[in-house]
């Protein structure tokens, strides 16, 4: 089952908010895609990544890991894929 009910109030939508196929006569097992976007824009998908590329991305992910690793709640550490120089001085790790 699938709720929204959370979400905005929509008149196409049924009254408990659940989406359930079964009611419109789907028995049987479904498959769906679903399409998500991305906000990072900037860069290209990783299948089309150069080295650099991810290199960049990579610098770019360090300061908000970095946020998280502070934190106690999450800590941790962050390996890069791509291993390069400016990562270690970024993060500190090999």
């Amino acid at each position: 089952n699938w709720n929204v009910s959370s979400s905005s109030s929509d008149n196409t939508l049924p009254e408990d908010g659940i989406l359930d196929l079964r009611n419109l006569g789907l028995s049987a097992p479904l498959s769906m895609r679903v399409r998500v976007g991305r906000n990072l824009t900037s860069f290209p998908l990783p299948g089309a990544m150069t080295k650099d590329d991810r290199i960049k991305f990579e610098l770019t992910m360090a300061k908000a890991f970095e946020q998280l690793m502070k934190d106690a709640r999450f800590g941790g550490q962050v390996f890069s894929l791509t291993p390069h120089a400016e990562w270690k001085h970024v993060t500190g790790v090999d």
